[in-house]
């Protein structure tokens, strides 16, 4: 123990000899210390340290105979000589702190701070992230909630307006028979629902006719149309593919297509079918009876005739 003071005290004094001289020689050569710790990369208050002989405010030794050493080369001097004024040794291990005694080497330096710094500023991100998303989704909860519940009881009045023959949105998309009831206003419990309403769906159903001939005409092609409802004409001229129409009598409907081919007839509840063959031209009655008679004007004739 008594070694170790003794060697402290003796890099004491020479680290005030070494720096006085050192201080001497910037001051003589007109540099600055903030100059000087640009040109040796050593922080100004290490360089102050050393001048006024401060050893308790550096690192160890063997660091400070590094300073030393730059600070000797940055003023021009002999660095070998001033490095050698100050007196190594070797430390007492018992004096070092107990993590020395196993990582003697290691020593905290600027990158550890900034490392450091950088791994707190990384983990109080992830946490505020994590925080703002937990709110947000907080706040949100009840609103999907109600969304959901409003939804739930669209759906529900929707279905009673279906069972009792009204032509709601979700009637006519779902037109089933009764109604479904909703579990819940989640959003799980409408996603169910609307599987139930999907595995229930079927075509809309016609509204019941009140006339004894009913003629749906659907075109698959351009065709002149001429059409009389019990005895008086109600339409004649040309519709395109993919129109569609309805004329209801009570005796009889006829129809004269100038493009026989591209027009379907459905007549009551009988089966859809074309009037004849594409380019003919042809006049078919359709009767209260679902009879019909046609009278042919043949292939490719001219809807005039």
């Amino acid at each position: 123990m008594s070694s170790s003071l003794n060697l402290k005290e003796l890099q004491k004094k020479q680290l005030a000899e070494v720096g006085a001289y050192l201080r001497q020689c910037r001051e003589a050569k007109g540099i600055s210390l903030a100059n000087a710790a640009s040109r040796t990369h050593v922080r100004e208050s290490i360089l102050t340290a050393i001048e006024s002989g401060n050893i308790e405010r550096l690192p160890e030794p063997v660091y400070i105979q590094g300073f030393l050493r730059r600070f000797a080369e940055a003023l021009e001097v002999d660095s070998d000589r001033v490095v050698d004024a100050f007196p190594l040794g070797q430390p007492n291990r018992s004096d070092l702190p107990f993590w020395r005694h196993y990582f003697p080497s290691a020593q905290l330096k600027p990158i550890h701070l900034y490392a450091t710094y950088l791994l707190v500023i990384a983990a109080s991100v992830h946490s505020l992230s994590w925080m703002i998303n937990r709110s947000v989704s907080q706040a949100e909860a009840p609103l999907r909630a109600q969304q959901a519940e409003i939804l739930a009881l669209s759906v529900e009045r929707s279905l009673e307006d279906s069972s009792s023959g009204s032509s709601g949105p979700v009637g006519q998309a779902f037109p089933i028979a009764g109604k479904l009831p909703v579990q819940g206003t989640s959003v799980d419990a409408i996603s169910q629902l609307s599987s139930r309403l999907a595995q229930n769906s079927s075509k809309p159903a016609k509204p019941k006719s009140t006339k004894a001939v009913h003629v749906e005409l659907k075109l698959t092609a351009q065709s002149w149309l001429r059409v009389v409802v019990d005895g008086k004409q109600t339409y004649e001229g040309v519709l395109s593919q993919g129109d569609e129409r309805v004329w209801e009598g009570d005796k009889s409907v006829i129809v004269r297509a100038g493009n026989a081919g591209g027009v379907i007839v459905q007549l009551n509840d009988q089966p859809a079918k074309p009037m004849g063959i594409p380019g003919a031209v042809e006049e078919i009655t359709y009767g209260s009876e679902s009879t019909a008679r046609s009278v042919g004007f043949g292939a490719f004739a001219s809807a005039q005739q």
